[in-house]
């Protein structure tokens, strides 16, 4: 493998910035149109504690199934390429946010339309599961050892930019459209556009090349790598295609449930004895703090501070495009400093200045200072520390299992913070204005007690094509 980077390096870091930037861009639209979308599919509720769990519903739908689909998408990828998968993963995504965007509403359907919109949100969840672990393990597969965080860092700036296109797109819709026009068609807009934008990604995942460590992996000899295979779980004690679709339906289920057993157990038999469980709580604990840091700097940051401080729409409506772009740069500056210094030195330092930025913010905002946009800006910067812990993460695990066992990590983060971090935290903001800071000082202290770990990790091509 090449030591420096070529033209072809650069060119994978742009296409998968696009690709994770096109699934996070279709994921903020239904986030940011939820107060819309909710009475759109689910009616006008008259009570609160209903309206309440409807919206629950709403965003739930997207993470219910992704760790299951993580898992078999991800073992799929680890016996037939990382490439693989990006196509027909991008491909179930537009088709679900076009199906989402034709849906018929409440006022036509009745509630029929919640219970298709939360089928079509399942999908989707399907689609989008494997989309951001397969570019991590992916891009860090294909660049130069030396350039891991650079590549990481910069695919996760291409899925945060994505935020000020979000913004700045439902601004233009509410600013030409009326109410009424954006409750009738307006949203049905936005997400057109979220389907358009990853069909013009599409073409590009042609000019990838599959990752080098696969490749090398399957050409080697048959001792040198796992004989385990999905097709031998899924054979070994079960009858051949054609006798399971002569079962009965409730025994065709069992066969399925059972075979996903399998493939689960022998996940974990290799999680546990491959790469040991202390590595398994440090990816879990870094994969949460990305997905934390994913939803709350860009997404809940401007409302939770609106809801302590008050601040004008206009401020807060800056204040989110500049928090997106500066964790942009902040994601790429980090991504670069651990290819140059040891990477638990530069995570330890980074979470000490995000959660002294993020004292800092809040304080401010308390006392009514000036300039508020600066340190706005200074703890997006802080925020991007995300950029330094993909390759971190895709490292603790060998060749053989490392999409699965991101893929499951990763979803599993997903669909707990992003499930419930937005309503305990805004519940926790109503009592206590402080309350984002302690969320960070936390997730600080956690990254930095792992950190002390990633200190001895090896940084090798070794240890990338064990």
């Amino acid at each position: 493998m090449p030591t420096q980077l070529t033209r072809q390096h650069l060119q994978a870091i742009c296409i998968t910035s696009l690709i994770l930037a096109t699934e996070f861009f279709n994921f903020a639209i239904v986030l940011y149109l939820s107060e819309l979308l909710l009475p759109v599919f689910f009616g006008n509720s008259q009570e609160s504690w209903l309206a309440y769990v409807q919206l629950f519903v709403l965003l739930a739908a997207g993470y219910v199934l992704r760790p299951l689909a993580g898992l078999l998408i991800g073992c799929y990828g680890d016996h037939h390429g990382r490439q693989a998968i990006l196509k027909p993963s991008l491909l179930a995504l537009i088709a679900t946010t076009v199906l989402m965007a034709i849906l018929p509403t409440y006022a036509n359907i009745g509630w029929l339309a919640a219970i298709l919109f939360v089928v079509v949100r399942l999908a989707q969840s399907i689609a989008t599961a494997a989309i951001m672990p397969t570019v991590w393990v992916y891009i860090t597969e294909r660049l130069p050892t030396r350039n891991l965080g650079l590549g990481c860092g910069s695919v996760l700036a291409g899925c945060v930019l994505a935020m000020p296109c979000v913004i700045m797109l439902i601004s233009w819709l509410d600013s030409t459209l009326s109410y009424e026009q954006m409750f009738s068609y307006g949203w049905r807009v936005a997400l057109l556009c979220g389907a358009m934008a990853s069909l013009l990604v599409l073409p590009l995942i042609n000019q990838l090349q599959e990752s080098p460590i696969f490749v090398g992996d399957k050409n080697q000899q048959p001792s040198t790598i796992s004989t385990v295979r999905l097709s031998d779980l899924a054979t070994n004690h079960h009858p051949d295609a054609l006798t399971i679709a002569k079962l009965p339906t409730t025994k065709r289920i069992g066969w399925a449930f059972d075979t996903i057993c399998q493939i689960a157990s022998w996940l974990f038999h290799q999680l546990i004895t491959k790469t040991m469980f202390i590595g398994l709580i440090i990816a879990s604990t870094l994969t949460a703090a990305i997905i934390s840091l994913l939803i709350f700097t860009p997404t809940l940051l401007s409302s939770l501070i609106d809801l302590s401080f008050g601040i004008s729409e206009a401020l807060l409506w800056r204040a989110n495009l500049v928090i997106a772009i500066s964790m942009a740069m902040g994601a790429v500056v980090f991504g670069l400093l651990v290819d140059r210094f040891n990477a638990g030195v530069v995570l330890i330092l980074g979470s000490l200045f995000l959660a002294l930025q993020a004292v800092l913010l809040f304080n401010h905002l308390r006392t009514d200072g000036d300039n508020p946009l600066w340190y706005f800006a200074s703890f997006g910067v802080a925020s991007g520390i995300i950029g330094a812990m993909p390759s971190v993460i895709v490292r603790l695990f060998s060749r053989k299992i490392r999409l699965s066992s991101v893929a499951v990590i990763l979803n599993f983060a997903i669909a707990i913070i992003a499930g419930f971090l937005p309503f305990v935290l805004g519940l926790a903001t109503v009592y206590l204005s402080f309350a984002p800071v302690i969320f960070i000082s936390t997730l600080s202290l956690l990254v930095m007690f792992v950190s002390f770990y990633i200190y001895y990790l090896p940084r090798s091509d070794e240890d990338m094509w064990r």
